[in-house]
């Protein structure tokens, strides 16, 4: 339990970092994530030395596409990020595909579900 949104991500940001250090040897952990994910993203690549790569989002669906978050993967990759909805437009990345990239791959998929993703498990009866 943390106290909210920003310090979820700080900690989930700092275990990915942590965990590829010690089970990868990854000396510059980096973060893939879209435009639109959360700035508390950019705040942990800061103090926590991660570099971030930004993947533009889709000017029409503003969604973030697969292929691009692809060729975004390299060797310091740590961790996927995915967002269910993301924070400036409530668009739900294709979160499926995100996990089927990080199996494939072998780089942990982060799905930040902060705001209202407690609310997805009800949309079919909305």
């Amino acid at each position: 339990m943390t106290l909210g949104g920003t310090e979820s991500i700080l900690l989930a940001c700092l275990a990915y970092r942590n965990k590829a250090q010690t089970e990868k040897g990854i000396d510059r952990p980096e973060i893939v994530c879209s435009v639109a994910t959360h700035s508390a993203f950019d705040k942990a690549a800061f103090y926590f030395g991660m570099k971030i790569r930004h993947v533009p989002v889709d000017p029409v669906t503003q969604r973030i596409k697969v292929r691009d978050v692809k060729r975004a993967i390299n060797r310091n990759t740590c961790m996927l990020v995915a967002s269910a909805p993301s924070f400036p437009h409530g668009i739900i990345d294709p979160v499926t595909e995100f996990a089927q990239l990080g199996l494939e791959y072998g780089i942990p998929v982060h799905v930040d579900a902060c705001l209202g993703g407690f609310l997805l498990c009800f949309m079919e009866d909305a």
